[in-house]
């Protein structure tokens, strides 16, 4: 067992930094492909300049030389475009595999690289199409489109050319629209018009082949990602993880939270992760093995209709990415094989049952009533969307913070620290003085009396640029060297001190995680949810409260460390970090006593 948690543990460092390096990747190819669009549209617009005669107007009678050219363009682009698209399946495929050097040789790497690729390519989607079937889509999407514009543009030019001197020839003006018509057989407006259609607008054909790319790409990696733990001793499935990017709530959200299969909340068994959820997606899964699942995980088994029967309406329509669905689904009408259809099938359906789809009532946005495993009373405070820009994200702040410090600190983290405080502090109404930066731990609260100071090091922007689950790695492969070394002490100790011994023993065994913060998607999110913890322990004074209700639920010391290993440090830090949970929206894995503990403390506060 002690070499295997150290493999456990190595597997699962190496596969947070493949996914800093998949990252990479996708931004380089990414980038390629953009090169590859502008050049062959640089020679497009080139050409149709060359061809253009009096007054920049291109004629009809260049017309077929210029549709040679542009087939001949886009040809050569599929080809290009192809060619890079298998290259990236093929590298991200390999950053993958690599994650498991020290478990199978090279050659073996290769060859499931290949294999993994094979898979990816293909993969049915639920619209039945293969990869060659979307890359033809693209392809002849960009034929009909370049095309239609350079013709449409030339023939109605030189229709209304030809109108337009029957007017001069009458001695009449020309009409406007017979302007604007000339006007478009211009060289300027034609190269327009196909940058339009190529690059520079939102549904370009470069925007649609990117998505395609991503998608792509992403699945070559997963595929062998999957496909390599097959062979591992001990996993038992992978944990769906979020995009610390993630700009807005959809059905990952629920993928990444729901503990559908008794292994933990977003742990799906090999084989059945629900990755890629949808197009454009950069999410990632990382590997779960047997002794990460506890019996609080086994006992909080849920369906993804309880999870989302489970939270507050907004968030049911964003997963559901439809306010009709969310009605229907709160009406009883629609099932967990409905939860991606488009809400137009959905509709057409039921009024054929004569259902009435307008008067469908929308679920109240308030907690189930009573204790339940599952209730988690930061459910109604769905995550903010990403907000852009420096300022306007300090602006936010300012909700909660009477001074924002942290210079320097990038949109991305203060989205972060942002994002926690609405979700914790917003809750309940709360703010705190200030918000600065310190030199001594990763973060820090400061209360008192008069002041509620949070305090982040600049190691944790830093983690920022690295990757996420790193610190807990790094506690796993230490884990053995410290349960080996309270075992010799164990045999040494007196009677005196062995039940200390045990109890330390007993919080290294169970301890899956250092902090709730060092297995998250989003570290700052969950360092600073921890400390949004304290604030509220200590303006609402819980203290009391806390305490009698662990005892009242028989919550016991094993409880704390099944949350985290810093959790059994006192019932403070237990607050903080089941605080941290609750607000990453992993309620499933916290042991149901102590759920029941938490919100019986919160309810001294809401009345629930």
């Amino acid at each position: 067992m002690p070499n295997r948690l150290r493999q456990n543990a190595i597997i699962r460092r190496a596969s947070w930094q493949a996914q800093a390096l998949a990252n990479q990747l996708d931004a380089d190819i990414l980038n390629q492909l953009e090169a590859i669009y502008r050049a062959v549209l640089i020679d497009i617009q080139g050409q149709i300049t060359n061809s253009a005669g009096i007054n920049s107007v291109v004629g009809i009678n260049n017309l077929r030389g210029i549709m040679d050219n542009v087939n001949h363009q886009l040809g050569v682009l599929s080809q290009q475009q192809t060619a890079l698209l298998n290259s990236g399946m093929l590298q991200n495929a390999n950053i993958a595999n690599h994650i498991f050097s020290s478990v199978v040789d090279s050659q073996a790497i290769l060859n499931a690289s290949s294999e993994a690729v094979r898979t990816a390519q293909q993969f049915i989607a639920a619209d039945g199409l293969q990869l060659s079937d979307r890359l033809w889509r693209t392809d002849n999407q960009a034929t009909q489109r370049i095309g239609l514009a350079v013709q449409s543009a030339i023939i109605q030019g030189q229709s209304a050319s030809q109108a337009a001197q029957d007017f001069i020839n009458k001695g009449l003006a020309i009409p406007g629209d017979l302007a604007i018509k000339m006007n478009g057989a211009n060289v300027n407006a034609i190269n327009r018009a196909i940058a339009l259609e190529l690059i520079n607008s939102p549904d370009s054909v470069y925007s649609n082949v990117k998505r395609v790319f991503r998608t792509e790409i992403n699945r070559a990696h997963i595929t062998a990602y999957q496909q390599s733990l097959d062979g591992v001793p001990g996993v038992v499935g992978t944990r769906f993880l979020l995009s610390r990017n993630h700009p807005k709530r959809d059905i990952c959200d629920m993928h990444a939270r729901a503990n559908v299969y008794g292994l933990g909340s977003g742990v799906y068994p090999l084989g059945k992760s629900p990755l890629p959820a949808h197009p454009n997606t950069l999410s990632y899964e990382v590997a779960v093995f047997e002794e990460e699942v506890t019996s609080v995980h086994r006992a909080n088994r849920q369906t993804r209709s309880e999870w989302l029967a489970s939270q507050p309406p907004k968030l049911q329509a964003q997963v559901l990415n439809s306010w009709g669905k969310q009605r229907a689904f709160n009406a009883g009408l629609l099932r967990e094989n409905g939860f991606t259809t488009p809400w137009k099938v959905i509709k057409k359906r039921l009024e054929r049952r004569g259902i009435d789809v307008n008067n469908l009532p929308r679920a109240p946005a308030t907690i189930i009533a009573g204790l339940n495993k599952h209730v988690n009373p930061y459910a109604i405070r769905t995550r903010p969307d990403y907000i852009n820009g420096n300022i306007n994200v300090r602006r936010a702040l300012n909700q909660y913070v009477s001074g924002v410090g942290l210079k320097g600190a990038s949109v991305g983290m203060l989205n972060s620290v942002y994002a926690a405080f609405d979700v914790v502090l917003g809750r309940f109404n709360l703010d705190i003085s200030s918000l600065r930066w310190t030199s001594w731990d990763e973060a820090a609260g400061f209360y008192n009396t008069r002041t509620f100071q949070i305090a982040l090091n600049h190691s944790v922007e830093r983690s920022l640029h690295q990757t996420p689950g790193e610190n807990n790695a790094l506690f796993l492969i230490r884990k053995e060297k410290r349960i080996k070394k309270l075992e010799r002490l164990l045999n040494i100790a007196d009677e005196s001190q062995k039940t200390a011994i045990r109890l330390a023993l007993l919080r290294e065994r169970l301890s899956t995680r250092f902090t709730v913060s060092s297995d998250s998607f989003d570290e700052v999110f969950a360092i600073m949810a921890h400390e949004a913890g304290h604030t509220l322990y200590f303006k609402k004074n819980l203290g009391k409260a806390w305490k009698d209700n662990l005892n009242r639920f028989n919550v016991n010391y094993m409880d704390y460390v099944m949350v985290s290993h810093y959790a059994g440090e006192s019932i403070e830090e237990l607050f903080s970090e089941v605080t941290a949970m609750l607000a990453l929206g992993r309620e499933a894995d916290i042991p149901s006593s102590l759920l029941n503990a938490y919100n019986a403390t919160i309810g001294t506060i809401t009345g629930g």
